[in-house]
């Protein structure tokens, strides 16, 4: 699994802060990133929780046909440092990236808040107490859907102030 996330390292683009908890693999995702904390205050606010973690989040972009909209994973975790992996798929129309990644940002704050979610196991029992099943292994919870709603609604009265 450490090979997995020193891969993620050396793919991802350097950081400016490299203190920064939310990181692109390209620079397509730094533009997406880019774009989302300028257009939303959501956004902002769930980078800095997850500043105030322990956790590390990438964020790439993917053709992969397991991940038809996105998903969010933990890649590896030590006792003082986890990685998460944003992945979003390229089929994804752009207009709908940024709201998707506000949605995938809560699920890493969630995972970043928990404790106990520090392997595959902790997962599951944390989305088992608070989220709704999806399918075989997939999860979603009411506050990611609201949350992608509401970065939804911020660029759409955006778009209508132009």
């Amino acid at each position: 699994m450490w090979i997995f996330v020193l891969a993620l390292m050396s793919l991802s683009e350097p950081a400016s802060d490299p203190t920064t908890h939310l990181r692109a693999t390209s620079p397509v995702v730094r533009s997406l990133i880019d774009e989302a904390t300028v257009t939303s205050p959501i956004v902002n606010r769930l980078i800095a929780q997850l500043q105030r973690s322990d956790t590390i989040v990438y964020v790439e972009m993917t053709g992969s046909p397991e991940i038809p909209r996105a998903r969010t994973i933990l890649a590896a975790a030590s006792r003082d440092v986890r990685f998460l992996r944003i992945s979003i798929s390229v089929l994804i129309p752009p207009i709908e990236r940024v709201p998707l990644l506000a949605h995938e940002l809560l699920h890493a704050t969630e995972i970043a808040a928990a404790i106990e979610a520090r392997d595959e196991a902790g997962i599951r029992h944390l989305y088992q107490r608070i989220g709704l099943r999806g399918g075989s292994d997939r999860w979603e919870t009411r506050e990611a859907a609201e949350v992608e709603r509401q970065v939804r609604a911020e660029q759409f009265a955006r778009r209508g102030r132009r």
